[in-house]
């Protein structure tokens, strides 16, 4: 997969109720370069975090922390992922600290 075909997906998944298919994807993506996961269930019951490893343990590394749900919203435009003039556009699609 392309990184644009990955982040389209990755925009696509519906995660106002939930996000559990969103989870299980990365996890299987991460595996399946070497990665070593842990899927952790949240304490709200209906929500996960996902821990990711790459490379040695004693090694330095990077951290990357972002959310995978979304509020509802009514507006009709934010119906699925969509690109325009090279971008990747979706509700929360650029959210992550």
């Amino acid at each position: 997969m392309t990184v644009e075909e990955i982040l389209a997906r990755l925009v696509a998944f519906p995660t106002v109720a939930g996000h559990e298919a969103i989870v299980n994807w990365v996890g299987r993506h991460c595996q399946v370069v070497g990665a070593e996961v842990a899927i952790i269930p949240g304490h709200e019951g209906d929500r996960s975090n996902l821990f990711v490893t790459m490379g040695a343990l004693e090694a330095k590394g990077r951290f990357l922390s972002g959310n995978m749900d979304v509020v509802p919203t009514s507006e009709p435009e934010w119906s699925g992922a969509s690109s325009c003039q090279g971008n990747i556009e979706n509700l929360g699609a650029c959210f992550a600290a």
